[in-house]
C-alpha cells in the first residue's frame, strides 16, 4: 500500500504470483521513478528500480518459482534489455545493442529460461529464449508471420505463442518443443479470433495444457 515508499501501483499488467506464494508488482516509488518488486506479506524486496543502471523498467514481467523475475528495462546508456533478478545484482538475458531494435514481453520458467520476443534490426519479429548465453529462435516473420503475442514458456522449455497474419485472414496459437512446432489451435475452426493482440494471450502450464479466450 501507498502509505510507505509507493506512490502507485500499475494495473496493467497485474502483480505475478508463484507456487510459493511470492508476489511481484510494478510500482512508481514517492522518491520519482519505478521498479519492479516482490513480496510474501511480510518484507518487499526490490527486484530493480530507475536508482540504478536503468531508466525506465516496463511493467512487463514474469516470476518463476524460485522468485526470480524476468523484466524488460531501458538502461542508462542507451537502448532496452531483458533482464533477470531476485534481489541481488541483475543478469542481462538480451538487449539492443546487437541485431535487435527492441526487446520485450519476457516469460520465464523454474529452470531460469526466458522466453521473449524482439523486433530485428533488418525488420520482422522474431520469439527467442535464452538464459543469459546463446539465444534460440522459436519463430519469425520470415515464415509467413505478422504479429506475435506475449510468448509463454513451462518447466519442460516448451514455448506458446500467438501469431497473426492479417493479410491472410488467419490466427493461431501454437507451441514449440525441442523445435517441433504444433498448432493448438487456429481460426479455422469454431472460433474467429483469440483476442486482443497483447491483451487476451494464452497461458501454458507444465503439463503442456494451454488455455486461452476466443470468440
Amino acid at each position: 500500500e501507498t502509505s510507505g515508499p509507493f506512490k502507485s501501483f500499475t494495473n496493467y499488467p497485474r502483480p505475478a504470483i508463484n507456487n510459493t506464494g511470492t508476489v511481484a508488482f510494478a510500482a512508481e516509488l514517492d522518491a520519482g521513478g519505478n521498479g519492479i518488486f516482490i513480496g510474501n506479506g511480510k518484507a518487499t524486496t526490490t527486484i530493480a528500480d530507475t536508482n540504478g543502471p536503468f531508466s525506465f523498467i516496463y511493467s512487463d514481467f514474469s516470476i518463476n518459482g524460485d522468485g526470480t523475475v524476468a523484466f524488460a528495462a531501458d538502461v542508462d546508456e542507451g537502448g532496452t534489455g531483458i533482464f533477470v533478478g531476485n534481489g541481488g545484482a541483475t543478469s542481462t538475458i538480451a538487449d539492443t545493442s546487437g541485431s535487435f531494435s527492441s526487446v520485450f514481453s519476457p516469460s520465464i520458467n523454474d529452470e531460469g529460461r526466458v522466453a521473449f520476443q524482439a523486433l530485428l534490426d533488418t525488420s520482422g519479429e522474431s520469439v527467442f529464449t535464452g538464459n543469459g548465453g546463446a539465444l534460440t529462435p522459436i519463430v519469425d516473420t520470415s515464415d509467413n508471420f505478422v504479429r506475435f503475442s506475449s510468448s509463454d514458456i513451462n518447466a519442460e522449455g516448451t514455448v506458446l505463442y500467438r501469431t497473426l497474419q492479417p493479410s491472410k485472414g488467419t490466427d493461431s496459437i501454437s507451441t514449440n518443443s525441442n523445435g517441433v512446432v504444433t498448432t493448438v489451435v487456429d481460426n479455422t475452426g469454431p472460433f474467429s479470433s483469440f483476442g486482443t493482440l497483447y491483451l487476451d494471450n494464452p497461458s501454458l502450464n507444465d503439463t503442456g495444457t494451454v488455455a486461452f479466450g476466443a470468440t
